[in-house]
C-alpha cells in the first residue's frame, strides 16, 4: 500500500556528499579536507540558501569524518545536545560542532529576552571553538549568520546531481523512471524529489511511470488557474522611465542575487512586494522584467479564478512559492481575492492572509510574492505593512514620448 516505502540512507563520504552539493568550487576544495579546517583561517561555516539541497547530507558526512562531534538537531550523529548550554560544555572534548535548523533554541521573535540570551551563548560557542581550533558548522539557519562568517550558499542541484542522488537514495527506480522525474522536476531540491517518490508509492504496490506522473502533477504541478512563464527575454534594461520604480526593482534583484551576503551583513531582504497604481502603468511588465533579470520562472495567477475559494487560493499561492523557491509569483488585481468592497482590520479573509504571510516568514520563506492592485488604500495599514510597496504613477509627458519613440523604431 506504499506505507512501507523507505528511502535508502547510505553512509556517504565527504567526497560523495560534495558531489551532490551545488556550491562554489572553492568551498568544495576547502571542505574536501575537513580534518584541516581547525587550523584554517576559515573554520566556521554557515550552510545557507536552499534547504533540502545537500546541506544535511554534507553535515552528516562531516560528522562521520570528524568524530567525535557534538550536534544539535542532527539525529543519530555524534553527541546529541538539547540546549546551547550543553553544546558549550561539550566543545573542549569534540573535533567538530554542528548546529542544524532554524535556530530551534531561540525562543520567540528577535525582540525576546530568550533570543538575546541564546545569541550570547552561541557567540561563546563560536569563540571557544575558534580558540581551540574546532571547526563549527551552522546548517540551514540564516538567522545565525553573523557578520564576518563564511556563508556557503547551496543552490538547487543540477540535473546530473539529481540523477546521482536518485541512484544513491532511490535505487528502486529504473533509469527511465529517474530520467522522467529529473526532466520534469526542474529547479527542485532533493527533499522535493523524495516527496514525489513517496507520494507515487501510495498510489499502487509498485512505483511506475504513471504513478510518478500523477505524483509530480500533485506536488510540482502548476494548477490550471496559474500560468508559469520560463525563459523570459525582458530585463530591467527594457523598463522605460519611472526612475523611482527602476531604483526599487534594481534593489530587489541585487538583494535576491546576493541574499546570503546581504544576510551576513545584516541587510534585511523582503519576500513580499505590493505594486500599486492605475491600470496600464507597467506593473505586470515590471514583474516580467524582474523574472527575466533574475532568470527565474514567473508564475501568474489568472484573475478570472480569484474569487473562487479565495483562502484556498491564497494557501496554494504560498505553497507554490515554497515548492518553486526560485520563482516569482505575481497576482494581478489582487483586490479580487478579497471581494469588491472595502475591508477593515476585522475582516477574516485579510486576517487569514496576514497569518499565512507571517507563518511563511517564520519558516525562512525564500520565494518572491508580488501583489498588484489599483487601490491599495482599500486595505488597512496592518495588511500593507507586511509588504514593500512600490508605487506606479501615471507616466509623465516625457515618459510617454520616450515610450512611443522606443515602440515606433
Amino acid at each position: 500500500d506504499g506505507q512501507g516505502y523507505q528511502r535508502a540512507d547510505p553512509d556517504l563520504s565527504v567526497a560523495q556528499a560534495l558531489e551532490l552539493c551545488n556550491i562554489p568550487e572553492h568551498y568544495k576544495l576547502l571542505l574536501s579536507h575537513p580534518e584541516r579546517l581547525g587550523t584554517s583561517p576559515v573554520s566556521q561555516l554557515a550552510f545557507t540558501r536552499y534547504e533540502g539541497s545537500g546541506s544535511i547530507l554534507l553535515a552528516k558526512a562531516l560528522a562521520r569524518t570528524l568524530a567525535p562531534v557534538a550536534t544539535i538537531g542532527l539525529p543519530g550523529m555524534g553527541i546529541q545536545c538539547q540546549t546551547l548550554t550543553e553544546l558549550l560544555d561539550c566543545v573542549p572534548k569534540m573535533n567538530g560542532i554542528i548546529f542544524l535548523g532554524a535556530v530551534p533554541h531561540f525562543a520567540g521573535d528577535n525582540e525576546s529576552p530568550d533570543f538575546y540570551r541564546a545569541a550570547q551563548l552561541f557567540l561563546r560557542i563560536k569563540r571557544e571553538s575558534r580558540h581551540r581550533g574546532i571547526p563549527l558548522f551552522v546548517v540551514q539557519s540564516e538567522q545565525m549568520v553573523i557578520s564576518g562568517d563564511e556563508s556557503v550558499p547551496f543552490d538547487l542541484p543540477s540535473r546530473s546531481q539529481r540523477l546521482r542522488y536518485l541512484r544513491l537514495f532511490h535505487p528502486q527506480l529504473s533509469a527511465r523512471q529517474a530520467s522522467l522525474l529529473v526532466n520534469a522536476a526542474d529547479e527542485q531540491s532533493y527533499d522535493a524529489l523524495d516527496r514525489v517518490i513517496f507520494q507515487a508509492s501510495l498510489y499502487a504496490d509498485a512505483i511506475t511511470a504513471k504513478t510518478l506522473r500523477k505524483a509530480m502533477h500533485e506536488i510540482f504541478g502548476v494548477p490550471d488557474d496559474f500560468d508559469m512563464l520560463r525563459d523570459i527575454k525582458q530585463g530591467l534594461s527594457d523598463l522605460i522611465g519611472k526612475k523611482d520604480v527602476l531604483r526599487a526593482v534594481r534593489r530587489i534583484c541585487v538583494l535576491r542575487k546576493e541574499s546570503v551576503r546581504a544576510q551576513a551583513l545584516g541587510i534585511r531582504t523582503s519576500c513580499f512586494f505590493l505594486f500599486h497604481g492605475p491600470a496600464g502603468t507597467g506593473k505586470t511588465f515590471t514583474a516580467r522584467a524582474i523574472a527575466g533579470e533574475l532568470k527565474s520562472p514567473l508564475v501568474l495567477l489568472k484573475s478570472d479564478k480569484l474569487k473562487q475559494y479565495p483562502l484556498v487560493v491564497l494557501r496554494r499561492v504560498i505553497s507554490l512559492v515554497e515548492t518553486h523557491p526560485n520563482a516569482i509569483v505575481f497576482i494581478d488585481e489582487a483586490e479580487k481575492l478579497f471581494g469588491n468592497h472595502r475591508y477593515g482590520e476585522d475582516t477574516f479573509l485579510v486576517g487569514d492572509f496576514q497569518e499565512l504571510l507571517d507563518s511563511a516568514f517564520k519558516r525562512s520563506f525564500k520565494g518572491t510574492l508580488i501583489l498588484s492592485m489599483n487601490e491599495p488604500q482599500r486595505f488597512n495599514p496592518a495588511f500593507r505593512d507586511r509588504f514593500v510597496e512600490i508605487e506606479f504613477p501615471l507616466p509623465t509627458h516625457e515618459e510617454r514620448v520616450q515610450y512611443l519613440t522606443e515602440k515606433t523604431r
